[in-house]
């Protein structure tokens, strides 16, 4: 590889150091013990004393105080959540079981102040935002008071709480856990099924795919009976919150939550649906590039051949702090303090959760893990966790109470940051490695926007039929998947009910219409590095978004930089990137042919 930096000296070590967090389990339980007292002098002094509801100086002084306190269990969630997830054992569950619940009992002494204002009458309400000290906390206020008619009384919301583990988490538990105790015979060796599923992009022979494939779905429909009630359990639940919240649509509550509007999703979606016909040519064209004769639905990620370099950590650290170094010292400095600080967990280890994330912000320390292999792969997986890393970073500067951003947003930064490091590497790369490199690039644009809409529509139609004919059997549930991938993938591959039992395993199914929310950031993402390329400094406006935090809706931050998420122009620009992206590769192709 040329132009490979050498002069960067990484500190790393292979797991997380928590102390950031928690010195130790004490140090943890005697913190609960600090901040629940916190919580009782809030509630003793606002609960039963209504002079906040009247008068506004008592107004923002109790909201100070709230927020004062209000994020304090946030440190201990991303304790042993990150526990958890790095250093498995019985133990560690053990302690999350006991933590979790305790956190809920806690955050419940508070839960009637939420309650109480967001129903306050409305002439106090614009006294309230009539006053100049209340002027940083406005947005914040008027989300409120729209969600109000969806916020319940205090011990109707204690009830919804309490009961949402028995309606929906322990169904979906249930599910998970028959997965992880399923097992599959592959090449004489007796493998999980969650390792038989991940397996399946990383077999380059098509009929040894396909054979796997049908393993799979033997064992995911020994499971389909009791998912089929899983799933329709869980949508008839949240069915019936919606009817208590005032929600019309199934994906009312999710479109509130992450802040977008009907009109901006409906352009989206709109847009990936028309452009299904260039989803199909790519996937045409994989097939006959991979030479996958009669292509099926398990063969939609069959990898492309392996780039002939390889990445250690090590070196895609030194690459990564080069590309830093020109988008400013601030992204050198602290990506230098998470690798000194070990707050990236690198490689995978028995009792390690897989795949890749990042956690923090809101004033906490920022932790990233990884499952690094010294391939591009997870190269570009790190290139991409660091994305959100920095957002999180530059968020910070908001008040306490903006320093999170919405989870449609959550993709942009991180997919930017990816493109910027892809096109950093791709010079330094041979001809026969910019194909295989950049046929990559455009599957998993195809994978992470078409397929993720495909999932959304899916979705939507699945929890209007619920609703309607009362219940869906599993048969059902895997046909109607079917017709949906189909859609995306084109008639060239062959995508049956069977191939529809996937519904088991995924996941994004049981957190509801999560996906679109991929698309929404890969398009923006790809409006904003056009944009960057076109004009470097553009980058101004970039960061104006990254430091945004919540303190405006992602559609208001979006269109302070020029880009309207409410025009369909926008959503059919950042499509024009991915296609502009496979005619490259097609000429590649052409030149080393």
């Amino acid at each position: 590889m040329k132009n490979n930096p050498t002069n960067f000296k990484t500190a790393v070590a292979q797991k997380w150091d928590l102390k950031h967090l928690y010195s130790s389990e004490k140090d943890l339980e005697k913190d609960l013990v600090d901040i629940e007292k916190e919580y009782r002098r809030f509630e003793k002094k606002f609960k039963k004393n209504d002079y906040y509801k009247t008068d506004v100086d008592q107004f923002l002084i109790s909201l100070f105080q709230y927020f004062s306190i209000h994020t304090l269990t946030l440190r201990a969630y991303e304790y042993i959540y990150l526990t958890n997830d790095a250093f498995s054992s019985p133990q560690s569950e053990k302690l999350s079981s006991k933590i979790s619940s305790k956190l809920a009992d806690i955050e419940n002494i508070i839960t009637f102040y939420i309650v109480e204002i967001s129903h306050l009458p409305t002439h106090f309400q614009k006294e309230i935002l009539r006053n100049p000290e209340s002027k940083k906390y406005a947005k914040l206020l008027k989300n409120l008071w729209k969600e109000s008619k969806h916020i319940l009384s205090e011990k109707e919301e204690k009830v919804l709480n309490k009961k949402h583990l028995t309606s929906n988490e322990l169904w979906s538990q249930g599910v998970t856990k028959q997965q992880n105790l399923s097992e599959i015979v592959y090449k004489n060796k007796t493998i999980s099924l969650t390792e038989a599923i991940e397996l399946l992009d990383e077999i380059s022979s098509a009929p040894e795919r396909k054979k796997l494939w049908k393993s799979i779905i033997v064992e995911l429909k020994k499971i389909a009976p009791f998912s089929e009630y899983e799933i329709n359990a869980i949508i008839k639940d949240k069915e019936s919150n919606d009817q208590l919240r005032n929600f019309q649509n199934a994906d009312d509550d999710t479109l509130l939550s992450f802040e977008n509007s009907r009109e901006e999703v409906d352009a989206l979606v709109s847009a990936v649906e028309n452009d299904y016909k260039n989803s199909h040519a790519f996937y045409n064209f994989q097939a006959e590039f991979l030479n996958i004769e009669k292509p099926e639905y398990v063969d939609r990620n069959a990898p492309f051949p392996e780039l002939d370099i390889q990445f250690s950590f090590e070196n895609s650290s030194e690459i990564l702090q080069n590309i830093y170094k020109n988008l400013g010292q601030k992204y050198v400095d602290f990506h230098s303090s998470m690798l000194k600080e070990n707050r990236i967990d690198v490689f995978p280890r028995k009792g390690k959760s897989g795949g890749a994330y990042c956690m923090g912000g809101r004033g906490l320390p920022t932790y990233v893990l990884l499952n690094h292999l010294p391939n591009v792969k997870s190269f570009m997986t790190y290139s991409h966790e660091m994305g959100h890393a920095f957002h999180s970073m530059m968020s910070n500067e908001q008040p306490t109470w903006y320093r999170g951003y919405s989870t449609s947003v959550a993709e942009v930064a991180s997919t930017l940051f990816e493109s910027i490091s892809a096109d950093y590497i791709i010079p330094t790369l041979s001809k026969k490695d910019q194909v295989y490199f950049l046929a990559k690039r455009v599957a998993d644009s195809y994978k992470t926007i078409h397929r993720q809409i495909a999932f959304y529509s899916f979705e939507r139609e699945l929890h209007a039929k619920i609703r309607s004919e009362g219940f869906v059997s599993h048969e059902g549930i895997a046909e109607l998947l079917s017709v949906h991938m189909r859609k995306y993938l084109g008639n060239k591959y062959l995508c049956s009910i069977e191939d529809g039992y996937q519904f088991i395993s995924w996941s994004h199914l049981r957190s509801y219409f999560y996906t679109y929310s991929y698309a929404y950031g890969d398009l923006i993402s790809n409006v904003l590095y056009a944009r960057y390329k076109a004009d470097p400094s553009y980058w101004m406006k970039i960061e104006s978004f990254l430091s945004a935090g919540s303190s405006k809706t992602p559609h208001d931050i979006f269109k302070a930089i020029g880009i309207d998420t409410f025009d369909p122009q926008v959503w059919k620009e950042g499509l024009a990137e991915i296609k502009s992206q496979a005619l490259l590769l097609k000429k590649l192709i052409k030149e080393i042919k």
